[in-house]
């Protein structure tokens, strides 16, 4: 019944209702509730060039802050493949994008061989300093750059860096689009090629970064064909042309077309629909570049659809290229040399006292706010003894167990758990620790499955999505009162009666 109930949505998706095109809906204006940026309504109606087609791709891009991923899905055969950027086909991990611009007298472009190397006039985590541009954070480390930039054009920075975005997202799925004429012949970009992009919980809760990346991602889609490859733009003319596409951007089609989903959400896809998955609570702990990005989830279905309930979740500033940062900053330099200098050390498993340090700054902090994403989550709960049968999830390319494992698992021992039942848990191998199934959908080169770990975001969003498991944000799950939280009955031990005897 459930995969009657997808082919239908395809169907209408494609042609309408009952073989008839939809009426055309007029342009909604930008909403800020995260509801109305996340679900979309009906979806776009056909065209004559549609209507033949016998492909619906639907391509998963994941936002990456230091490299972005895709992987797109023909979900009439419910086969999925890992778009490789023609720029990185020589590197050992040919499906990474370094998310990195240059700018050079006032032209951006993608440094092609960047391979996530610092080096001058780059311009750094495009995606995190949308997001600090979005909560208005302008102190922001991340901005500097972009800072230095706009300040030199004359141009507003959080204009500056809304139009990198919109250059880096568009130059990215725009070489996917090519990429898909070379595979399925003949698909046109004008009705059944559909996109989903990341964002973190946290963000997509917040109502002004949540609009940002929406913005940004309908705004690239439709510049993906002008502007794939990446070609040297200049900034002036970039901003006009992002001008001009913004009431195109801003129609019903291209809203239909391009969909935020939560980056956890898309993480766990993979868990969700494998027959290992099970029923409960599970703090999803995801390291990358820029970030940690945390969430604790309750997991549930009903009949054939899954939905995930978050209860907590943080965006925390300590994801792997903190650890060069941190030491370039102990070590008294912090151009783009050192950082790469420190970078590279990381990058080989080398340490020394300064990275040492700073691993053990790193996993005091990580360990503090999980217990605080915990905490949070706990408050949520009808019933408090539920936390002890919390389980974990790690995802993130930047995932390593020194500082970040250790530190997120340090948090059994902690008062919010009962020692005794974590004990256990123990003692019957409950496993605290799940990991995450290689899906059978996905086709990869021989030799490949160690890519799995960066691509499950892109896979997961892969999906169409009628299919994708539904979400309840943290802010929409209130604290229980106090008559609502359970309370385990107390047996009193009373006189013993002579029936006792």
């Amino acid at each position: 019944m459930k995969e009657k109930n997808v082919f239908k949505r395809i169907r209408e998706r494609i042609f309408g209702k009952s073989g008839q095109p939809k009426a055309v809906e007029a342009p909604e204006p930008v909403n800020t509730s995260p509801s109305k940026t996340v679900r979309k309504t009906a979806p776009p109606a056909a065209t004559e060039e549609t209507s033949g087609s016998e492909h619906f791709i639907q391509i998963g891009f994941d936002f990456g802050t230091a490299f972005s991923k895709c992987v797109y899905r023909d979900i009439l055969l419910d086969k999925a493949w890992v778009h490789l950027p023609p720029s990185t086909k020589e590197s050992e991990m040919p499906f990474l994008l370094p998310s990195v611009l240059h700018h050079h007298n006032g032209t951006l472009s993608h440094p092609e061989s960047a391979g996530g190397a610092y080096e001058a006039g780059g311009l750094y985590h495009v995606k995190m300093a949308l997001e600090k541009v979005g909560k208005d954070d302008w102190d922001a480390p991340e901005l500097i750059a972009y800072q230095k930039v706009a300040t030199k054009l004359g141009i507003e920075l959080s204009e500056f860096v809304e139009t990198c975005a919109v250059y880096f997202i568009a130059g990215a799925l725009g070489g996917v689009l090519k990429e898909l004429k070379t595979r399925f012949k003949g698909v046109s970009t004008n009705g059944q090629i559909f996109v989903n992009m990341a964002v973190p919980v946290a963000d997509i809760d917040h109502p002004k970064v949540s609009v940002a990346f929406d913005r940004a991602l309908r705004r690239a889609w439709v510049l993906s064909k002008e502007l794939a490859g990446f070609p040297k733009t200049n900034v002036a003319e970039l901003m006009e042309m992002i001008r001009k596409a913004s009431s195109k951007a801003n129609g019903s089609k291209v809203r239909e077309a391009c969909f935020l989903y939560p980056e956890v959400s898309a993480n766990v896809q993979a868990f969700v629909r494998s027959r290992v998955s099970r029923e409960g609570m599970y703090l999803f702990s995801d390291t990358g570049a820029g970030t940690v990005d945390q969430s604790v989830f309750l997991f549930s279905r009903a009949g054939n659809k899954e939905r995930l309930t978050y209860l907590a979740a943080r965006v925390l500033p300590l994801g792997s290229s903190r650890i060069e940062l941190r030491a370039a900053d102990r070590s008294g330099k912090s151009n783009w040399q050192e950082l790469e200098k420190w970078r590279e050390a990381k990058e080989s498993g080398r340490t020394n006292s300064i990275l040492t340090a700073v691993r053990d700054e790193l996993k005091k902090e990580l360990s503090a706010d999980s217990n605080a994403t915990v905490g949070q989550a706990k408050l949520k709960l009808i019933s408090p003894q539920q936390i002890n049968e919390l389980k974990v999830i790690f995802g993130g390319g930047g995932h390593c167990r020194v500082p970040y494992r250790d530190a997120v698992m340090e948090q059994f021992g902690n008062g919010f758990f009962d020692s005794q039942k974590i004990e256990n848990r123990r003692r019957v191998s409950d496993p605290f620790d799940v990991g995450m199934p290689a899906p059978k959908d996905l086709e990869l080169p021989n030799g490949s499955t160690r890519w799995l770990d960066r691509l499950t975001v892109a896979y997961g969003l892969s999906f169409e999505q009628g299919q994708l498991a539904d979400f309840t944000l943290p802010k929409q799950v209130r604290h229980p009162t106090a008559e609502e939280i359970w309370k385990p009955r107390r047996v009193h031990a009373g006189a013993a009666s002579k029936d006792d005897c």
